[in-house]
Parts: C-alpha cells; sequence; structure tokens
C-alpha cells in the first residue's frame, strides 16, 4: 500500500482549516449567545425595577389619598358636630376649612 504523502499533507491542511473555521464559528456563536443573554437579563432587570417603582408610587400615592380623605372626612365630622351645636355655617367654614355647599350637604 503506497501513501501519497503530498495528497495526505493536503486532506490534514484542509480538515485543520476546517477545524479553525468551525472554532472561529464555535466563538461566534458563544459571543452571540452571551450579547443576546446578557440584553435579556438587562430588560428583565429594567422591567423588575419598573414594576418595584411602579408599585412603591402606587402604594405612597395610594397613602396620601388615603390620609387626605381621613382629614377631609374628620373635618366634616367636626362640621357635624359644630351644625348640632347650633352654629352657623360661616363658622363652621371658618373653623373647617370646608366650604358652604360641603357644611351644607352634611346631615
Amino acid at each position: 500500500m503506497s501513501v501519497d504523502l503530498e495528497q495526505w499533507g493536503k486532506e490534514l491542511d484542509a480538515m485543520e482549516a476546517a477545524l479553525r473555521r468551525n472554532e472561529r464559528e464555535r466563538e461566534q456563536y458563544e459571543r452571540s449567545l452571551k450579547a443576546y443573554r446578557d440584553y435579556n437579563n438587562t430588560i428583565d432587570f429594567a422591567r423588575e425595577e419598573g414594576e418595584e417603582k411602579g408599585r412603591r408610587e402606587g402604594k405612597e400615592e395610594g397613602l396620601r389619598e388615603g390620609e387626605e380623605k381621613g382629614k377631609i372626612e374628620e373635618r366634616k365630622n367636626i362640621a357635624r358636630k359644630m351644625k348640632s351645636l347650633g352654629m352657623d355655617v360661616p363658622q363652621i367654614v371658618e373653623s373647617t376649612g370646608l366650604t358652604a355647599e360641603e357644611i351644607e350637604e352634611i346631615e
């Protein structure tokens, strides 16, 4: 059996080139995959941060609204008591900060 060393060398060179090409393709794939994962992680993190910020702001706004409603209700309770004591509307307006219309609506 005769071996053509020149042909064998050419085949080895071709195989080596193919392996290098495959290595470059694998490296490119890995870089692309890493970039894809990094991008998705960044988006997920931003989404989570945004959702948390939205919940926090919503909670704060809800507390402010609740406090304001509580203050208004307390002023109405005071106005109700003042009205039951026979105080006139201008005095109640002056004391509570409610409008005359709001006081008239109180039973």
